[in-house]
């Protein structure tokens, strides 16, 4: 199980160093684009791709944020508990974590298969909508794997 959560944690890394490359390159098309649109030149459909890119965003750094336990967590319910049901309130959170990633991820493959039968493009720059849509899939299955993940490493700290 070590070997599972390791390649967790590295192919989150990966994740989350592609999620820095388009926050980087957000950035960067949006200091661009108000520089020239200063000098009456805008780029055309900036607006469009940073829409595009801050979703890629979001898909990419969930995985290495739960494996790093870095997400807002309310534990109003668990504070005052004894520490078996804390651990039994965490794993049935990451299980519910999981079947709605699961879910999500199901979903979007449907809506991939159609956006691709469909043709569906962006307003802007008509670019194919489906390639998002199963990229936003695989993270969202990625997720699945890194609750998975640290419902493993939370089952080991438990044990004795």
């Amino acid at each position: 199980m070590d070997g599972f959560v390791a390649a967790c944690r590295k192919v989150g890394g990966w994740m989350e160093a592609a999620a820095g490359v388009l926050v980087f390159l957000m950035m960067a098309l949006t200091v661009a684009d108000v520089t020239l649109r200063y000098f009456g030149h805008p780029i055309f459909g900036s607006f469009e791709w940073i829409s595009l890119m801050s979703a890629m965003v979001i898909g990419l750094a969930m995985p290495k944020t739960s494996l790093d336990r870095g997400h807002v967590e309310v534990d109003l319910l668990a504070a005052q508990r004894s520490r078996a049901t804390r651990r039994l309130l965490a794993a049935s959170t990451r299980l519910l974590g999981i079947a709605l990633f699961c879910a999500l991820t199901w979903f979007l493959v449907g809506k991939g298969i159609e956006a691709h039968q469909r043709g569906v493009v962006s307003a802007i720059l008509q670019m194919p909508q489906h390639y998002l849509v199963f990229a936003l899939a695989a993270c969202a299955f990625a997720q699945c794997v890194a609750l998975a993940a640290d419902l493993v490493v939370r089952w080991q700290e438990a044990q004795p």
